[in-house]
Protein backbone atom coordinates (compact mmCIF):
# COMPACT_ATOMS: atom_id res chain seq x y z
CA UNK A 1 0.00 0.00 0.00
CA UNK A 2 1.75 3.18 -0.79
CA UNK A 3 2.36 5.62 1.65
CA UNK A 4 -0.47 8.53 2.83
CA UNK A 5 0.27 11.75 2.03
CA UNK A 6 0.11 13.28 5.35
CA UNK A 7 1.89 16.89 6.92
CA UNK A 8 4.48 15.93 9.73
CA UNK A 9 2.06 17.64 12.21
CA UNK A 10 -1.35 15.59 11.50
CA UNK A 11 -2.13 12.55 13.54
CA UNK A 12 -3.97 10.92 11.97
CA UNK A 13 -1.29 8.83 10.41
CA UNK A 14 -0.78 5.92 8.93
CA UNK A 15 2.22 3.48 8.10
CA UNK A 16 2.43 -0.44 8.32
CA UNK A 17 -0.91 -0.71 5.72
CA UNK A 18 -2.99 1.25 8.78
CA UNK A 19 -5.01 4.59 8.06
CA UNK A 20 -7.32 5.89 10.82
CA UNK A 21 -10.62 7.78 9.75
CA UNK A 22 -12.68 9.00 12.32
CA UNK A 23 -16.81 9.47 12.65
CA UNK A 24 -19.03 12.08 12.52
CA UNK A 25 -19.37 14.62 15.90
CA UNK A 26 -22.22 15.43 17.75
CA UNK A 27 -22.96 18.71 20.53
CA UNK A 28 -21.08 18.12 23.98
CA UNK A 29 -23.02 18.70 26.86
CA UNK A 30 -21.79 20.28 30.33
CA UNK A 31 -18.93 23.04 29.86
CA UNK A 32 -18.83 22.81 26.51
CA UNK A 33 -22.50 23.09 25.29
CA UNK A 34 -21.89 25.63 23.11
CA UNK A 35 -19.71 23.66 21.51
CA UNK A 36 -18.07 20.29 20.06
CA UNK A 37 -16.15 18.12 21.12
CA UNK A 38 -12.93 16.45 18.79
CA UNK A 39 -10.56 13.58 19.46
CA UNK A 40 -7.53 13.74 18.27
CA UNK A 41 -5.71 10.71 17.07
CA UNK A 42 -2.07 11.04 18.69
CA UNK A 43 -0.61 7.68 17.69
CA UNK A 44 1.34 8.29 14.80
CA UNK A 45 2.46 5.17 13.28
CA UNK A 46 -0.45 2.35 13.44
CA UNK A 47 0.89 -0.82 11.83
CA UNK A 48 -1.13 -4.00 11.00
CA UNK A 49 -0.71 -6.65 13.60
CA UNK A 50 -2.30 -9.20 15.78
CA UNK A 51 -0.54 -7.94 18.80
CA UNK A 52 -2.07 -5.33 20.69
CA UNK A 53 -0.57 -1.71 20.63
CA UNK A 54 -0.82 1.46 22.67
CA UNK A 55 -3.36 4.07 20.80
CA UNK A 56 -3.58 7.35 22.10
CA UNK A 57 -6.02 10.01 21.94
CA UNK A 58 -6.75 13.70 23.44
CA UNK A 59 -10.06 15.51 23.54
CA UNK A 60 -10.21 19.20 22.77
CA UNK A 61 -13.32 21.64 21.42
CA UNK A 62 -14.48 23.30 17.70
CA UNK A 63 -13.36 26.54 19.82
CA UNK A 64 -9.61 25.22 20.67
CA UNK A 65 -10.00 24.41 24.45
CA UNK A 66 -8.65 21.23 25.52
CA UNK A 67 -11.19 18.84 27.20
CA UNK A 68 -9.74 15.91 28.31
CA UNK A 69 -10.58 14.62 31.74
CA UNK A 70 -14.43 13.28 31.18
CA UNK A 71 -14.54 9.51 31.01
CA UNK A 72 -14.33 8.24 27.19
CA UNK A 73 -14.23 4.47 25.31
CA UNK A 74 -13.37 3.95 21.48
CA UNK A 75 -14.55 1.71 18.88
CA UNK A 76 -12.81 0.32 15.80
CA UNK A 77 -14.36 -1.20 12.72
CA UNK A 78 -11.95 -2.20 8.95
CA UNK A 79 -13.33 -0.49 5.80
CA UNK A 80 -12.92 2.71 4.39
CA UNK A 81 -16.79 3.17 5.41
CA UNK A 82 -17.45 1.48 8.21
CA UNK A 83 -19.70 2.30 11.13
CA UNK A 84 -17.86 1.45 14.86
CA UNK A 85 -20.04 0.04 17.36
CA UNK A 86 -20.12 -1.77 20.41
CA UNK A 87 -18.40 -3.43 22.24
CA UNK A 88 -16.63 -0.04 23.10
CA UNK A 89 -12.73 -0.08 25.57
CA UNK A 90 -12.79 1.99 28.06
CA UNK A 91 -9.94 4.27 27.27
CA UNK A 92 -7.09 5.03 30.32
CA UNK A 93 -6.52 8.62 31.35
CA UNK A 94 -3.11 9.58 31.72
CA UNK A 95 -3.21 13.37 33.44
CA UNK A 96 -0.20 13.48 35.72
CA UNK A 97 2.45 15.91 34.70
CA UNK A 98 0.06 17.66 31.72
CA UNK A 99 -1.48 20.87 32.19
CA UNK A 100 -5.20 21.26 32.92
CA UNK A 101 -7.31 19.13 30.13
CA UNK A 102 -4.86 18.17 28.09
CA UNK A 103 -4.49 14.86 29.23
CA UNK A 104 -3.88 11.62 27.04
CA UNK A 105 -6.39 9.18 26.57
CA UNK A 106 -5.03 5.29 25.82
CA UNK A 107 -6.28 1.62 24.52
CA UNK A 108 -4.78 -1.55 23.77
CA UNK A 109 -5.76 -1.67 20.29
CA UNK A 110 -5.18 -4.77 17.66
CA UNK A 111 -5.70 -4.06 13.89
CA UNK A 112 -5.28 -7.36 12.73
CA UNK A 113 -5.22 -6.72 8.72
CA UNK A 114 -4.02 -3.85 6.88
CA UNK A 115 -6.33 -1.28 5.03
CA UNK A 116 -8.58 1.32 5.57
CA UNK A 117 -9.98 1.37 10.23
CA UNK A 118 -12.44 3.75 11.48
CA UNK A 119 -12.87 5.22 15.32
CA UNK A 120 -15.26 6.01 16.68
CA UNK A 121 -14.62 7.98 20.15
CA UNK A 122 -17.49 8.07 22.83
CA UNK A 123 -17.80 10.73 25.55
CA UNK A 124 -21.28 9.64 27.79
CA UNK A 125 -22.64 8.03 24.78
CA UNK A 126 -21.90 10.95 22.70
CA UNK A 127 -19.97 10.06 19.36
CA UNK A 128 -17.37 12.94 18.72
CA UNK A 129 -15.24 13.87 15.86
CA UNK A 130 -11.10 14.05 14.70
CA UNK A 131 -8.76 16.69 14.93
CA UNK A 132 -5.53 16.64 13.17
CA UNK A 133 -2.97 18.84 14.95
CA UNK A 134 -0.35 18.44 17.76
CA UNK A 135 0.09 20.65 20.85
CA UNK A 136 1.49 18.33 22.93
CA UNK A 137 5.90 18.93 22.22
CA UNK A 138 5.90 21.50 24.71
CA UNK A 139 3.91 19.93 27.60
CA UNK A 140 5.39 16.26 27.28
CA UNK A 141 9.29 17.72 27.32
CA UNK A 142 8.49 19.88 30.05
CA UNK A 143 7.05 16.95 32.01
CA UNK A 144 9.97 14.97 31.10
CA UNK A 145 12.22 16.78 32.43
CA UNK A 146 10.97 16.51 35.93
CA UNK A 147 11.89 12.86 35.87
CA UNK A 148 15.41 13.60 34.54
CA UNK A 149 17.07 13.85 38.47
CA UNK A 150 15.92 10.22 39.03
CA UNK A 151 17.44 8.50 36.30
CA UNK A 152 20.58 11.17 35.02
CA UNK A 153 22.64 9.09 37.25
CA UNK A 154 21.66 5.90 34.66
CA UNK A 155 20.49 7.22 31.60
CA UNK A 156 22.13 9.63 29.48
CA UNK A 157 18.82 12.23 28.31
CA UNK A 158 19.56 13.46 24.71
CA UNK A 159 16.55 16.16 23.15
CA UNK A 160 16.59 16.73 19.20
CA UNK A 161 14.39 19.87 18.32
CA UNK A 162 12.00 19.19 15.42
CA UNK A 163 12.15 21.70 13.47
CA UNK A 164 15.19 24.19 12.31
CA UNK A 165 13.41 27.42 14.11
CA UNK A 166 10.36 28.52 15.64
CA UNK A 167 8.77 29.17 12.32
CA UNK A 168 8.61 26.88 9.26
CA UNK A 169 8.28 23.70 8.79
CA UNK A 170 11.69 22.71 8.00
CA UNK A 171 12.50 19.62 9.67
CA UNK A 172 16.48 18.83 10.97
CA UNK A 173 18.46 15.90 9.64
CA UNK A 174 18.05 13.69 12.89
CA UNK A 175 14.50 13.85 12.13
CA UNK A 176 14.74 13.23 8.13
CA UNK A 177 17.03 10.38 9.07
CA UNK A 178 15.26 8.48 11.57
CA UNK A 179 12.00 9.04 9.11
CA UNK A 180 9.51 10.33 11.81
CA UNK A 181 6.12 11.21 10.50
CA UNK A 182 5.22 13.21 12.94
CA UNK A 183 6.40 14.33 16.97
CA UNK A 184 6.68 14.27 19.18
CA UNK A 185 8.52 10.87 20.23
CA UNK A 186 10.05 9.25 23.29
CA UNK A 187 12.83 6.41 22.39
CA UNK A 188 14.57 3.75 25.02
CA UNK A 189 17.89 2.87 23.68
CA UNK A 190 19.83 0.52 25.77
CA UNK A 191 24.05 -0.19 26.14
CA UNK A 192 24.28 -1.86 22.91
CA UNK A 193 22.72 1.61 20.89
CA UNK A 194 19.11 -0.80 20.34
CA UNK A 195 15.90 0.76 20.60
CA UNK A 196 14.18 -1.49 23.38
CA UNK A 197 10.94 0.77 23.79
CA UNK A 198 9.13 3.72 22.62
CA UNK A 199 6.03 6.74 23.00
CA UNK A 200 4.47 8.54 19.97
CA UNK A 201 2.19 11.11 19.52
CA UNK A 202 1.56 12.36 23.10
CA UNK A 203 1.88 10.49 26.49
CA UNK A 204 1.81 11.19 30.41
CA UNK A 205 3.72 10.96 33.04
CA UNK A 206 3.65 7.71 34.42
CA UNK A 207 4.01 6.09 30.62
CA UNK A 208 7.32 8.17 30.16
CA UNK A 209 8.40 7.11 33.90
CA UNK A 210 7.66 3.38 33.32
CA UNK A 211 9.65 3.53 29.54
CA UNK A 212 12.72 5.18 32.06
CA UNK A 213 12.48 2.42 34.98
CA UNK A 214 12.23 -0.31 32.32
CA UNK A 215 15.65 0.76 30.35
CA UNK A 216 17.47 0.66 34.47
CA UNK A 217 15.85 -2.06 35.73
Amino acid sequence: MPPVPLSRRAFLAATGGVVLGAATGIHARAAFAAEQLEWGALTIDPYASPDPQRFGFALETTKRRFASGPKAEVAFAFGARAKPKAPYSRATLHAKGLPKKRGIYTVEAVFPQAGAWQATVNVAGQRITAFCESRYCGPVLDDLLTLVGQFQDRITFVHVEIYTSLQGGTTVPAVDAWGLPGEPWLFGVDATGSVVSRLDGAFGHDEQQQLLQGLVS
